[in-house]
Formats: C-alpha cells, structure tokens, sequence
C-alpha cells in the first residue's frame, strides 16, 4: 500500500497549525497497521524508507489544533488489536509529528498541549515533533519574471550547551540509534 500525499495551501499571511503526522519507523511491514487505522487516518506514505518499514499517517479531515489531532491518533492506537499494536509497541521510531506552516512577518504562534495529552502520548512511548515549514518566497529574478524558492523542512534539536538550539538533517543513522 504505497501512497503518496501532499496537500499544498495557497501561501498564507499568518502561520498556521496543519495537522500531526504519525511518523513510524520498524523492522517490520507496517501495511497491516496502516490499513487497521484507514478508516479513520489516511495514509501519507507506507513502505520502505532509510533501511526499514516507514508509515506516514495523518488523522483524515482537519482536526482544530494540535491536541485534538494528538488525542484522536493516540486513542486510535490505544483501540488497535493485540496483533496490530505489537506492531506499533516493537517499532524503532514511532512520533506524533506536529506540521506547522510559517508566514513572514507574523505574531509568535503556540501550540499549547495539555498534560493529559504528553501524558498519552508518553503511555505509548513515543515522542512529540514539531515541524515548522518555511514560507514560500517569491522572489524577483532578472532572467526571469519570479522564481519561487521553497525551504525544507528542518528539525530542532535540543540546545548543544550554548543555549541556542541546533538544526540538522534527520538521516537513517538517527532512526537506527533511536536518536
């Protein structure tokens, strides 16, 4: 069950909650897992990815925030069968991904979560993720009339010990260590 799905918005003016992508990495196929959450989660992506099984689930529709998307996904895997579940319990990597878009120019933007939800999501040991997309720039280019430059996505990491935090590329190493 290979898919691949990406809904773009149009460019906004203010940064905005997207939606918490359930991001899983195992040694194992996790088709049977994906497809016992169809019904209330699309898939993104299922299949291999860095050396082992990936899935990319999302919740389907547009949750409000972030802490119901988180609540909703958590107690999907909490009504999975004994079988499926172990397939989510011996996963290598397993995160609640949260998607942010960034505007230019905008006010400081939160995503607040409540204990009760880290508290979930550290019952199913696993982790919480922020992704934050840069905006999409258009720029004026003297060859031609724009060219539009998108940013990739960066992860946060923890600050190394000077106090600011450091950015770096997640790469198959980081998912084998469980870094």
């Amino acid at each position: 069950m290979k898919s691949l799905s990406k809904r773009r918005k149009p460019p906004s003016t203010t940064t905005q909650f997207l939606n918490v992508d359930l991001d899983i990495y195992s040694r194992s196929p996790l088709e049977p897992f994906a497809d016992a959450l169809r019904k209330k989660a699309h898939a993104l992506y299922v299949g291999r990815e860095l050396g082992l099984f990936s899935a990319h689930l999302e919740v389907a529709g547009y949750p409000k925030n972030a802490e119901v998307a988180i609540r909703s996904l958590a107690s999907m895997i909490e009504a999975l069968p004994s079988d499926k579940r172990n397939l989510w319990d011996t996963a290598r990597r397993r995160d609640f991904n949260i998607g942010v878009q960034a505007a230019h120019h905008d006010r400081p933007f939160e995503i607040e979560l409540e204990a009760q939800t880290v508290s979930a999501v550290a019952s199913l040991n696993a982790r919480i993720v922020v992704t934050i997309y840069a905006p999409d720039l258009l720029v004026s280019n003297l060859r031609s009339r724009s060219a539009k430059l998108t940013s990739a996505p960066r992860r946060v990491y923890p600050s190394s010990g000077n106090g600011a935090p450091s950015t770096r590329r997640v790469t198959g190493k980081d998912i084998h260590r469980g870094a």
